[in-house]
């Protein structure tokens, strides 16, 4: 993150001061780093956000550290796996701007490998220079510097980095709590002056704005569509082409009209060992095609059940019989029902695994069965069934499943992990959408999200690929890609202009005789990630 500041390197203190002379770093006090970095980002608004740096290795501490956080609080995440370029203006503006930061060191074996601690303890510094709450965590084994010593806490299970984090999250509450007034005080008094550095573009990760995207998200074609599937539906995108935006958008559309009902299965993270562990059985491809399909039509069906109870735990009165029976029901269940989606589908698997292979395909299905509760799941379907029946539309939407795979995973063999997932999709809303002795109808849709390289394995694979009916993000009108920019300028500037007058006010009309629309469309990859990365940072130095 300093290659586009500037440095040199030294061997000794002669050497230090030779090339302090020899640079001149002293002939342009006004133009330094504090003054284009740290000064312009002291006008920036303070968030009601954490900074989180997160573990480079998905760790059991790592995992339920982020659900930790999730749960409590927003956070502004810098996750290596999924962006490991931020730029220094991003660090001090987010070290500055939040009110503390999380950082989770590796140990010391793991770091000589990914070297993040040097990064992450130098971003810690800002943090505690710009005088912020600071909790830094350590990874088992690690032996703490001198000058950070009383700030760093190391454990070696995950209970302890959970209780670590409580214990901070506790004492930030207050803080918070005191920042959002604090905003809502100056939002609601100050004048609405539309200058460029109170200009805010929001994140380029939609898992950092979910409550704010709906301000200035923009509607495709993909997003209509998937608002009138009526059963399954597969939509693959690379990093960055919206696919996170676009699912909580749906999401949001679709609760706001009370007749319908959204499912979102997305989870934090899992160990991918034990879904390793359990492709690597020797099995055909009928019984291992079974199995996966048996899994994930166990996980679909509690997550369903589980959404459905919270909503009617929420209800204040005017709770019906048979949804009394329905709550009832998923209480005297709650081992198998109520746990999170990585600890079922880590229970699961722990129990498939146990299975004898030797045995006969009949006695196979039989056994998988039992392990995945099928007699529990048609009660499910039944209890579903009449709690659901008057809903205009059930829509389950599914994402975050490819977070956790790493380069030099087994894409291969993992594919036919998310292959039965598709598989079950359409088998899942078709057995909704019977109506039987017991059986009440349900009008249920099933959306899955998926990175577009993870894919193409599958789809390459696929026995019957023509049943797999997807769609693909791309960003091909390059005007909706400006209006994304457009769109974020006229919320922060409280809608007090027209889109037109965006580019007039805020960019040089020019760039090397290049229209400045068509020059930011011409430096970047085409999707919204890389024009709001690119745009952001532009605001962030001043060089619009």
């Amino acid at each position: 993150m300093l290659r586009n500041v500037g440095y040199v390197g030294y061997q000794n203190s002669e050497l230090l001061v030779n090339q302090f002379f020899s640079q001149h770093p002293y002939d342009d006090l006004e133009n330094t780093l504090y003054s284009k970095i740290i000064r312009a980002s002291s006008s920036r608004e303070r968030q009601n956000s954490i900074l989180y740096l997160k573990s480079r290795i998905e760790t059991e501490a790592s995992i339920e550290l982020s659900r930790l956080i999730r749960s409590h609080i927003s956070a502004i995440i810098d996750d290596p796996l999924e962006n490991n370029s931020q730029t220094l203006s991003w660090y001090v503006e987010n070290a500055k701007n939040t009110v503390g930061a999380i950082v989770h060191l590796l140990d010391e074996k793991r770091d000589a490998r990914f070297n993040q601690n040097g990064k992450y303890s130098f971003v810690s510094g800002l943090v505690y220079g710009f005088g912020n709450s600071l909790l830094m965590l350590a990874h088992a084994r690690y032996q703490t510097p001198i000058d950070y010593s009383d700030l760093l806490s190391v454990h070696e299970k995950a209970d302890e980095c959970i209780f670590f984090a409580s214990k901070w999250l506790s004492a930030i509450e207050e803080e918070i709590s005191y920042e959002r007034k604090k905003v809502h005080d100056v939002v609601k008094h100050a004048e609405a002056k539309i200058e460029l550095r109170n200009i805010h573009l929001g994140e380029d990760m939609a898992e950092n704005e979910q409550f704010e995207l709906h301000d200035y998200f923009i509607p495709t074609a993909a997003f209509e569509d998937a608002l009138k599937v009526s059963q399954s539906m597969i939509y693959i995108g690379r990093k960055g082409s919206g696919k996170t935006a676009n699912l909580y958008k749906i999401a949001q559309t679709l609760e706001n009209d009370r007749r319908n009902h959204v499912c979102l299965i997305k989870p934090v993270g899992y160990e991918l060992d034990g879904v390793m562990r359990l492709l690597n059985m020797k099995l055909s491809k009928a019984e291992q095609g079974f199995m996966l399909e048996s899994l994930w039509k166990f996980l679909i069906y509690t997550e369903l059940t589980k959404s459905v109870y919270s909503q009617l735990e929420q209800k204040l009165y005017r709770v019906s019989g048979k949804e009394l029976e329905f709550i009832k029901y998923v209480d005297e269940h709650e081992e198998l029902i109520k746990p999170d989606f990585a600890a079922r589908l880590e229970n699961a698997i722990n129990k498939l695994l146990g299975m004898d292979i030797s045995d006969s395909l009949v006695k196979q299905e039989a056994k998988v069965s039992e392990i995945l509760h099928r007699g529990i799941l048609g009660h499910l379907r039944e209890s579903l069934g009449l709690v659901l029946e008057e809903k205009e539309r059930v829509c389950v939407l599914i994402d975050n499943l490819d977070k956790s795979w790493i380069r030099g995973s087994d894409i291969g063999r993992l594919s036919d992990f998310l292959f039965g997932l598709l598989s079950v999709s359409r088998t899942v809303t078709e057995e909704f959408s019977k109506i039987g002795l017991r059986k009440r109808p349900v009008r249920l849709s099933l959306i899955v999200f998926l990175r577009s390289d993870i894919f193409s394995y599958i789809i390459r694979e696929a026995r019957e690929r023509d049943k797999l009916i997807y769609r693909r993000l791309s960003w091909t009108d390059l005007n909706l890609l400006q209006r994304i920019i457009e769109e974020r300028f006229l919320e922060s500037a409280n809608r007090a202009m027209l889109a037109d007058e965006v580019w007039n006010k805020y960019f040089v009309e020019s760039i090397r005789g290049i229209p400045a629309k068509e020059y930011v469309i011409q430096r970047i990859i085409p999707r919204p990630r890389d024009i709001i990365d690119f745009i952001g940072n532009s605001v962030m130095i001043g060089e619009c």
